[in-house]
């Protein structure tokens, strides 16, 4: 169903694509740059910036990031490699994990 601009509602996303979002936005940012600007990872993922702050507050209790500067801890690293792996696997048997 088409929203009144003609465009197509956004399927919502889960907890775990949202948190892998944000790690990636992180991580392509600071690939590019010294350190990472909160707006510029709102843009990259796509959310309100009350909610990626939420966001990197929990992914901050689950020692996923480090918040000053932003950075991603091995432990984040590792969640980025073994949700790629899973969606490599998903993919291969032709199931849907991330659209």
């Amino acid at each position: 169903m088409a929203n009144s601009l003609g465009q197509q509602p956004k399927e919502k996303r889960s907890k775990m694509e949202l948190y892998y979002a944000v790690l990636c936005a992180i991580r392509d940012e600071l690939t590019d740059n010294k350190y990472v600007k909160p707006t510029r990872i709102q843009f990259l993922v796509g959310t309100s910036y009350d909610k990626l702050i939420l966001y990197l507050d929990e992914l901050e209790v689950k020692k996923l990031v480090k918040l000053d500067p932003i950075t991603i801890t091995e432990k984040g690293k590792k969640f980025v490699r073994e949700y790629d792996k899973i969606n490599e696997m998903t993919i291969k048997l032709g199931l849907k994990f991330i659209d």
